[in-house]
């Protein structure tokens, strides 16, 4: 069963609400019951800020459930509002002849179908417009009454627009009068050997005319003339269950019933079984952005100046940076956003196609997305049970005479083990690059994360310690002449930068590169944040270390080494963060783990009843459908896979109170005291 709900942007976009859906299949039929549930689903759907879910699910799915008096009934799940038909018609079975009459022959009373010419009537016309709004008479968006009429008609209109612009079909049919009056028309697409109809609709007036049949006869030429008589080659159509005329107007051109599907919308929270919170309601929210009240200040100074102004806090926040990071640093760039960052070092380390870059499976998607754009691989190898930063130790046995990179991902703002990193790099000549988008201000043995490896990569993402929205930046260590490199890379593959420092009389395409200039308004309000980011740092330490202390006292909090399947404690066993002693932290993320996936649900699930927001983290890589396709794994990953069902993410931003702070550990030890009971 799907764990996710896939989210539908352009009805989003339309509504003004966040809309998705789900699609299941027969095979979901006792799935929808086990852990996570759909009503688990649906929860986390309206904490991730959902308001309207449509279900899609075969029509048996419900009978199935139904037999068991055991199982919650399916017509729990909001409203049936549609039962979806597909039909389709196998081109090979149609008599070309009959199409032609019925199109161009036995039409009467002057009327004429002919092409939509974008060229000739680029704008809809009122009679389109009404035309596509009363096809949806039937339409699920019609039937839900929870659904705005302006809502209902946008869709409508949008469909027929983005029909005659070609981005929804690739043509469209119109049924004139003498008078030219549009009184019908069809809308097709093909997708290999299948043409889709999207839309028919005719006039009221003029029905019961053939032209219906009319314009599915254009249509079935049309897709004659792009498919052929293949013989698997097919015309298809989507309609309303309910809409008894359209279905048999298609069951007498020759369609057949293919699929058939209920509909149902689940409108959040009042359609969800149990109760629940979203995320952004909680009274502790997981995240809690912190400004120093300077950043509307120097945003003005911007509009002040111009946005064509020279970069005024992209140059300083770029300087304060390069002071922060060390001597080690040859240039800072700033940069859109910490992806940016990890996509820059990979065309620096002239990554080509097949080449390989080891990395730690639990980690976000960008630090492997920046080398697959490269056309490489990404090689996932396990973490630390200590820091959960990548295992050192497994390293060189995922080296191959293809690797050209180790990244290192500081997790959580701890560092990862860089001397014996740099070390296997400096033997087998391959560039290190730290992902230390969580690691800003975090040193190992004295030294700033970030400055240690070939390319260190910063996020300043709103949800890091010092943020600007979105952006980021890229040390270049070590190498001068990567950095003269990276200004040409930045400026899309332009010498633009020498020409505004005077050294050359005009810039020119001179390597390859991309848009990686970040704008300077998120710069301005990044220098803000810089002035406060030490004692920003400071608290989430204090309140990092509160949590150890507390939560230290309250379990028994065993080093990984020590654990054993046999311990009898009072309370569960959390394993919470380790820092090594010749590392500091930023407190970027407070962790626990728990001893299982269903203790974990629990302690989250017991902690948002509490009006506390926690979440887990990855999904790892490894496991991920694009890992899968594009990575490849070197050992096994046991510790990644136990971290990513047990570890819980604590709230720690600066602002938090101690007496939230005392909530949280509090809840955690009742939990925990439950949680052993039972």
């Amino acid at each position: 069963m799907p764990r996710v709900v896939e989210h539908i942007a352009f009805d989003t976009q339309l509504f003004k609400f966040n809309v998705g859906r789900i699609e299941l299949t027969n095979d979901d039929s006792v799935a929808l019951f086990k852990n996570p549930t759909i009503y688990d689903i649906l929860k986390q759907a309206y904490s991730s800020g959902f308001r309207l879910i449509y279900v899609f699910y075969p029509v048996n799915l419900s009978s199935k459930a139904s037999n068991d008096d055991s199982l919650p009934k399916l017509p729990e799940l909001g409203t049936l509002v549609d039962l979806k038909t597909t039909l389709s018609c196998e081109l090979r079975t149609l008599d070309k002849s009959l199409l032609c009459d019925r199109a161009f022959l036995k039409l009467g009373a002057g009327i004429r179908i002919r092409k939509h010419d974008i060229l000739r009537e680029p704008k809809l016309s009122n009679n389109l417009k009404k035309l596509a709004i009363a096809s949806g008479y039937y339409s699920r968006f019609k039937i839900d009454s929870n659904i705005p009429s302006t809502g209902f008609e946008g869709l409508f209109e949008a469909w027929i627009t983005n029909s005659l612009n070609r981005s929804l079909a690739d043509e469209v049919f119109i049924a004139y009068t003498k008078e030219d009056e549009e009184v019908g028309f069809i809308t097709v697409k093909k997708r290999a050997n299948t043409v889709n109809i999207g839309l028919l609709a005719v006039a009221e007036s003029h029905r019961c005319q053939g032209i219906a049949k009319a314009l599915l006869s254009r249509a079935a030429l049309w897709a004659l003339e792009e498919v052929g008589y293949d013989p698997a080659a097919s015309i298809n159509v989507i309609t309303q269950g309910s809409n008894l005329i359209a279905c048999s107007c298609y069951r007498s051109f020759g369609f057949s019933t293919f699929s058939t599907q209920e509909i149902h919308h689940v409108w959040l929270p009042e359609n969800i079984v149990g109760n629940v919170s979203r995320a952004d309601q909680l009274s502790i929210p997981f995240c809690r952005q912190h400004f120093t009240g300077k950043e509307q200040k120097y945003i003005q100074e911007v509009f002040d100046k111009g946005l064509d102004s020279s970069a005024h806090f992209t140059i300083m926040c770029s300087a304060k940076l390069q002071e922060i990071v060390g001597p080690s640093s040859q240039r800072v760039i700033m940069v859109p956003s910490g992806t940016a960052a990890l996509e820059m070092a990979a065309l620096l380390c002239d990554l080509q196609p097949g080449d390989e870059v080891i990395m730690p499976s639990y980690t976000f998607s960008s630090t492997a997305n920046a080398v697959v754009l490269r056309g490489a691989v990404p090689v996932f190898v396990d973490i630390r049970k200590d820091t959960l930063n990548i295992d050192e130790t497994l390293i060189e046995q995922a080296i191959t005479p293809r690797t050209k990179v180790i990244c290192a991902v500081h997790y959580a703002g701890v560092a990862c083990e860089m001397d014996t990193i740099c070390e296997i790099a400096t033997r087998h000549n391959l560039f290190v690059v730290e992902d230390a988008a969580q690691a800003f201000l975090s040193q190992y043995k004295g030294r700033q994360c970030g400055s240690i490896g070939d390319f260190g990569c910063f996020s300043f993402h709103y949800t890091k310690n010092v943020i600007c929205g979105e952006g980021g930046a890229i040390s270049i260590n070590r190498s001068s002449d990567l950095a003269r490199r990276a200004l040409v890379l930045w400026e899309k593959g332009t010498n633009r930068h020498d020409f505004m420092m005077g050294k050359v009389d005009k810039y020119e395409w001179v390597d390859i590169g991309s848009s990686y200039v970040p704008n300077e308004v998120s710069c301005a309000i990044l220098w803000a944040q810089l002035d406060d980011a030490k004692e920003v740092t400071a608290k989430r330490q204090q309140h990092y270390n509160e949590y150890l202390t507390k939560l230290t006292t309250s379990f028994k909090n065993i080093p990984p080494s020590e654990q054993t399947g046999d311990l009898k404690l009072p309370l569960p066993v959390l394993r919470l963060p380790h820092v090594p002693s010749h590392c500091e932290t930023n407190a970027h993320i407070f962790y626990i783990l728990a001893r299982n996936h269903t203790e974990r649900l629990k302690l989250e699930e017991g902690l948002r009843a509490k009006g506390v927001s926690a979440f887990s983290h990855y999904v790892p890589l490894h496991s991920s459908p694009a890992g899968k396709k594009y990575g490849r794994t070197c050992g096994i990953m046991e510790v990644t896979d136990s971290v990513h069902n047990t570890l819980l993410r604590l709230p720690v931003w600066p602002d938090l109170t101690a007496a939230e702070r005392n909530l949280i550990t509090d809840s955690l030890e009742a939990l925990a005291i439950e949680i052993e009971r039972n």
